[in-house]
């Protein structure tokens, strides 16, 4: 069950937070304060019972904490109101977060203004979804006098979101942007698999940012977007185009390393072996190859990895079961080409993992013995690609890996849940 799994993952996103907690000079004592606090006004109206605030007794039961610290943080705590999301901020994120009101680049379409004229894709159908009490005419006179928004001269409403983002630029603002968007992300988490509950906007949230200074701009795209999210983007297209509606985001990453006929497979319900499946997976991989690196990065911490590796002078490659068409530009765009000592696809040899051939290919173009090599991977395939190689094998469990059979299970000689635990098994 997720439950016997949540203090795994409870240390692994506080584990995060402390790397920030850290590098922002927060101490321990201030961070254990801080956790004390949250924890007690989180459970003052966590599961109330028959709809009263919690009492002091029931808050000690739910946290842990000692009555008599209970008493003291509801002294020293200011009363708080409700906190709602601003009608700006309700309108800007339905309009973010559905694909037919952006562009092919992700861009905010200028929105007909009238339904009249741009049916459910209209301003006026965008703020009633919002809420059937406002009036979308207000909405637009308000935004129109605060600059939030124009008319151009076809009559359609055209955002200009540095109004929206004022004040959002450098490292706070970009902070305060990603706040909202990891906490959308944890909410989804606990109402679809602690509370078994639907959370349609859980899986696919935008966060839009224009005219950011570059510092902020580069701290929410390192942090928002990694390959998998690119892959999301470019299948959603094809669906969209198939009048189907967007995949959610949980439902792909996990498959992600199974490549097109896994994607396919879980947005269309196609395999191999059916009719439609051959025009599905080539129109999905020429869209990835038109541009096949917009939100490509290496994982937090892989770099430090790899530098580290080099400045030993310690060889290191690329195995994967993507094929050279893919490989090769993909790995150039993100500078790596040059760096490894062999880079195998899935067509370099006639075999693709989990044989062992890609490997033994690449260990001989590093020029090292597969006794002597280290292979990781994120999939179960790999671990067994590394052992018929004769390799040390290590589980990445940071990676894509599979919901069908967890990481730990896979037989691997190591299992890592972040890159730079690899340089402490090559000491």
């Amino acid at each position: 069950m997720l439950s016997t799994k949540v203090p795994l993952l409870l240390r692994s996103l506080i584990g995060r937070l402390v790397r920030i907690a850290i590098a922002s000079g927060v101490t321990y004592q201030t961070f254990d304060r801080l956790l004390r606090q949250t924890y007690f006004e989180v459970a003052q109206d966590f599961e109330p019972l028959r709809d009263k605030p919690n009492s002091d007794s029931r808050i000690s039961v739910l946290t842990g904490l000692p009555r008599r610290e209970v008493r003291a943080l509801r002294e020293a705590s200011p009363e708080r109101t409700p906190c709602t999301p601003s009608l700006e901020w309700q309108v800007l994120s339905a309009w973010t977060s559905r694909l037919d009101l952006l562009d092919a680049e992700g861009n905010l379409r200028p929105l007909p203004r009238t339904q009249r004229r741009g049916g459910e894709q209209s301003f006026d159908a965008l703020v009633a979804s919002v809420g059937s009490d406002v009036r979308a005419r207000t909405v637009l006179d308000e935004w129109l006098r605060k600059g939030y928004a124009r008319l151009d001269e076809e009559d359609r409403v055209v955002l200009t979101p540095r109004s929206l983002l004022r004040g959002t630029e450098s490292q706070e603002g970009a902070g305060r942007l990603l706040a909202h968007f990891t906490g959308d992300l944890l909410a989804g988490f606990e109402r679809l698999y602690l509370q078994d509950r639907a959370a349609p906007d859980f899986t696919f949230h935008v966060v839009y940012g224009h005219n950011l200074t570059e510092d902020s701009t580069l701290s929410l795209y390192r942090t928002a977007y990694d390959e998998s999210m690119h892959l999301l983007n470019r299948l959603n297209r094809l669906v969209v185009e198939h009048g189907m509606a967007p995949v959610a985001y949980d439902k792909l990453r996990p498959v992600a390393s199974h490549g097109a006929r896994g994607l396919i497979g879980a947005a269309f319900g196609k395999r191999p072996e059916d009719p439609e499946f051959p025009a599905l997976r080539d129109t999905f991989l020429n869209y990835y190859e038109a541009d096949i690196a917009v939100h490509t990065r290496l994982f937090e911490g892989m770099e430090g990895v790899l530098a580290k590796l080099e400045a030993s002078g310690v060889p290191w490659g690329i195995v994967t079961n993507k094929i050279a068409r893919f490989t090769v530009p993909l790995v150039e765009a993100i500078g790596l080409m040059p760096r490894a000592s062999a880079v195998v696809s899935g067509d370099t040899t006639p075999h693709a993992k989990p044989h062992p051939a890609p490997l033994l290919r690449a260990a001989e173009l590093s020029g090292v013995a597969p006794a002597r090599c280290l292979y990781v991977g994120d999939d179960l395939r790999d671990i067994q690609a590394g052992k018929a190689a004769g390799m040390a094998t290590v589980s990445a469990a940071y990676g894509y890996c599979g919901d069908a059979e967890p990481p730990d299970t896979w037989g691997a000689d190591y299992l890592i849940h972040h890159p730079a635990e690899l340089l402490a098994l090559l000491d």
